[in-house]
């Protein structure tokens, strides 16, 4: 163990390359602690990979809270983009504020790729120290080319020292050269001697495959509950129709509520909130379900989702259901009229 430490505080000491990528740990249950990149995405939103199993609890997709040197960044329920057996991957949004550059420097990007695998010999691990403070490196190496069975889509490595073994709990941490990240870690060997790797231009694809918030769910209908309109030339219709100017509403108390409802259930898992630029920022949101009965239509709240600073976007996600009403409750950082953008389910 001792020569395994001695080994990682020399690779950080001799560290080559451009600056560490942003290795967060994701608490996804009493005691269960796992490791997760923290990249901004070409939407310009703060997010988080992962290994698919990291995030699962109990055979089911669990809350996972983010946690960047020991400060939350949220609680969220990610969306698996692939399941084991490969590539394994899970993705999860999460609040960093304001501005993009609070998030991380780190970026997908499948820029020579292929000729950086090509020529790698050398390479580290990057994942969280025991402690959960600074990220900690262990040098790898590529193994001999594997996993044909998926195209070249994931590689392994092995510790360039053959008296260190990997850890289990590393699954989600990334591999990266001197010019920057390679891929995620999928999965470790159960004898620590070698970890699978998917491919960073296969976590682009996968990204860009990945349904983004939409009408598709057919959630075309707006009641306000709280709040007051100011012009009707900018009315709460704008909300789901990006061709008509934002909403300009004036909060009660610096809340809105208003409710987005369906012709048909529609299984939703997600909603998003977004801010028109210059506008008020995001607090929380409180999220409620209508649930049909004999006595009629009522709500049941299932989420509330604060942000960790005030930000122009917010978005919140819970276990998957099949509801035709969904009620929005947000609480904003001013208290004059504001411009929201955008709210939708999916």
């Amino acid at each position: 163990m001792r020569r395994a430490l001695a080994i990682v505080v020399l690779a950080l000491l001799a560290w080559p390359g451009e600056g560490m990528a942003e290795i967060v740990q994701l608490q996804v249950g009493p005691g269960v602690v796992g490791n997760g990149w923290l990249f901004l995405d070409r939407d310009g939103r703060c997010k988080v990979l992962t290994a698919g199993h990291v995030v699962m609890h109990g055979g089911q997709r669990a809350e996972v809270q983010v946690l960047r040197r020991g400060q939350s960044l949220g609680t969220d329920v990610p969306e698996i983009l692939s399941i084991e057996p490969a590539p394994d991957i899970a993705l999860l949004p999460v609040q960093v504020g304001r501005d993009p550059a609070e998030c991380s420097r780190s970026r997908l990007s499948r820029i020579g790729i292929v000729r950086r695998l090509l020529a790698m010999r050398d390479g580290f691990i990057e994942t969280n120290s025991p402690t959960g403070g600074e990220s900690m490196l262990v040098p790898v190496q590529r193994a001999a080319t594997q996993n044909d069975a998926w195209g070249g889509e994931l590689f392994s490595v092995t510790p360039r020292d053959p008296s260190v073994r990997l850890a289990k709990g590393w699954s989600g941490s990334v591999v990266r050269d001197g010019e920057g990240v390679l891929g995620i870690v999928s999965q470790v060997e159960l004898d620590g001697s070698a970890a699978i790797i998917v491919r960073i231009d296969v976590l682009d694809r996968l990204t860009r495959l990945a349904a983004p918030p939409s009408r598709r769910a057919g959630f075309d209908r707006v009641l306000v509950v709280l709040g007051e309109t100011v012009d009707t030339a900018n009315g709460p219709l704008g909300l789901v129709d990006r061709e008509r100017p934002p909403w300009r509403v004036r909060p009660a108390n610096r809340r809105v509520v208003f409710r987005l409802s369906a012709d048909r259930p529609s299984r939703v898992r997600r909603v998003s909130v977004e801010m028109a630029p210059r506008s008020a920022a995001l607090l929380r949101m409180d999220i409620a379900v209508g649930l049909h009965g004999p006595e009629g239509l009522r709500f049941e709240g299932i989420r509330s989702c604060g942000a960790t600073s005030p930000s122009p976007r917010l978005s919140c996600g819970f276990l998957e259901q099949d509801r035709r009403d969904v009620e929005i409750s947000l609480l904003l950082d001013a208290a004059g009229p504001v411009e929201i953008r955008s709210a939708s389910v999916e």
